[in-house]
């Protein structure tokens, strides 16, 4: 492990940028002479603190230069040419362009389909209307009268109560009692 701010190396792998430093990183990092001492000083990845020697050594993560794989490098900026430009904007032009006329299309079919709802709403209310006013006239008691006439139908005349017929005309005659006791005389006009 190394002290704060410092990075530490594997012991023995050269620092592949400086010719300087590949010929120091070949002794070991732990033997200090009066040359590796100037050079740790200039190297602060190269150098140990007293505080990590008492800990255990754990894995250390290698700088990005030490990482095997392929070699990356910065690639110049390719300028577009303006013919490239030119062509990628008319071409975005007319995508823009075709998607506008299609959404007015669509826009245009829709309201057309609202007119033709309208036309048949207003079709419907007037027919509402008319047979709103047919059943009108054929609920009107005028027309009820006409209708029955025609069947045959006739208006009754005044009403006249029911009377009893008189006494005397009616023969009495002897119903028997239901506790049987005897027999019970009806319809006699006398007392």
């Amino acid at each position: 492990m190394t002290a704060v701010g410092t990075r530490a190396r594997p012991v023995g792998r050269a620092r592949p940028s400086s010719s300087r430093a590949s010929a120091a990183s070949t002794r070991s990092v732990g033997t200090r002479t009066s040359s590796s001492r100037s050079a740790a000083a200039r190297r602060p990845w190269a150098t140990r603190s007293t505080s990590t020697s008492t800990r255990s050594r754990t894995a250390v993560r290698s700088l990005p230069q030490e990482t095997t794989g392929p070699r990356l490098r910065v690639l110049p900026r390719r300028r577009v040419s303006g013919r490239t430009l030119l062509g990628l904007s008319a071409a975005l032009f007319f995508v823009v362009l075709a998607g506008s006329v299609t959404i007015q299309a669509q826009r245009i079919e829709a309201q057309h389909r609202i007119d033709q709802l309208d036309a048949e709403l207003l079709d419907a209310r007037d027919l509402h209307r008319e047979l709103r006013a047919e059943v009108a006239v054929a609920e009107s008691p005028e027309r009820i009268m006409a209708s029955a006439r025609e069947l045959g139908m006739v208006e009754p005349g005044p009403v006249q109560p029911l009377l009893p017929p008189a006494a005397e005309s009616i023969p009495a005659t002897t119903v028997p009692v239901a506790d049987g006791t005897g027999s019970v005389e009806v319809g006699a006009g006398g007392g």
